[in-house]
């Protein structure tokens, strides 16, 4: 976090047999606001009964915050389904956009046609997802922008070519040792600069 209290959430929850729940969101601005707002989305996905499907969880977390906050803030936010036994994601990008798959020695980003808009922008929404398979040895990443857009003290972006750079340096190591890399990386990036915003990321490898 960036400060005391932040706006970035994520959580990983197994719910039926082989499949998870992955979600990452990033609410806008930071503080106790936004930490509510991530209570929030915390709360409804630990108790929701997910039968009726990811789509519909979506459209009442969006109204519920939508009603509670008005238009005070608003939510960018990846939800998915993964399938452990197929390597199936139905994904549900909200406006987010950063996820990435690394594979074959590349970072490539998950692109889809569906422009999702974020939560809370409308009260009303019909999410639409896209569904992609996971292969052999595919690493998943999906991250905030804090990550990225992190500054030095010259306000040159930490980026996404470092980002795949040192995924790469240390893609056998394990998933701990890359993300606690990345991390010290971005540390000795930003020197004296102060951490701008929040930053999360979810990592995920694939190897049924």
């Amino acid at each position: 976090m960036a400060k005391g209290v932040g706006g970035d959430y994520y959580r990983i929850r197994r719910y039926d047999g082989t499949r998870r729940l992955i979600a990452l969101c990033d609410v806008s601005g930071k503080g106790i606001a936004a930490s509510l707002v991530t209570a929030i989305i915390d709360g409804m996905l630990s108790i929701y009964d997910f039968a009726g499907g990811l789509r519909h969880f979506i459209i009442r977390l969006n109204e519920y915050i939508a009603v509670t906050f008005s238009s005070e803030r608003f939510v960018t936010g990846v939800f998915a389904d993964f399938d452990e036994q197929t390597g199936e994601i139905v994904l549900y990008d909200l406006g987010h956009s950063y996820i990435f798959v690394f594979r074959d020695g590349k970072l490539s980003k998950v692109t889809t046609k569906d422009e999702n808009i974020p939560l809370v922008i409308k009260r009303d929404i019909l999410p639409r997802s896209a569904r992609f398979p996971l292969q052999r040895d595919d690493l998943l990443i999906i991250i905030t922008d804090g990550i990225i857009e992190q500054i030095d003290p010259f306000g040159e972006q930490y980026g996404i070519k470092r980002l795949a750079e040192k995924i790469q340096e240390f893609r056998h190591k394990g998933l701990k040792r890359i993300k606690d890399e990345l991390f010290a990386d971005i540390a000795v990036f930003r020197g004296r600069e102060v951490q701008h915003d929040d930053m999360t990321m979810i990592l995920l490898e694939y190897r049924h």
